[in-house]
């Protein structure tokens, strides 16, 4: 990876509907700003696919299995409302 090039990680989560994500959308978008390393995070619902989407931005090399998807899931299981079970499906892009 080159200096200040940003690895880019999508999660998609099942197991909430539309409304659990629009009323916990606020809370986890501002947990993500209050961590400076994040970049370009993008959290939503995405209607094609009936799952909350979420897009991070790291300014080095993360490992997916340990860094990104327990610092993310972390912040969605603290934000988020929920009755079912949820299931991340982590990627580079």
């Amino acid at each position: 990876m080159q200096p200040n090039e940003i690895s880019k990680v999508k999660i998609i989560i099942s197991g909430f509907t539309k409304t659990q994500v629009e009323d916990g959308l606020p809370g986890l978008l501002n947990e993500f700003e209050q961590r400076p390393w994040l970049f370009n995070t993008q959290a939503f619902w995405d209607d094609s696919i009936n799952k909350l989407v979420i897009i991070v931005g790291y300014e080095f090399e993360v490992n997916l299995e340990d860094g990104a998807f327990d610092e993310i899931s972390d912040c969605v299981i603290a934000n988020m409302n929920f009755d079912n079970k949820i299931e991340f499906d982590i990627q580079r892009i």
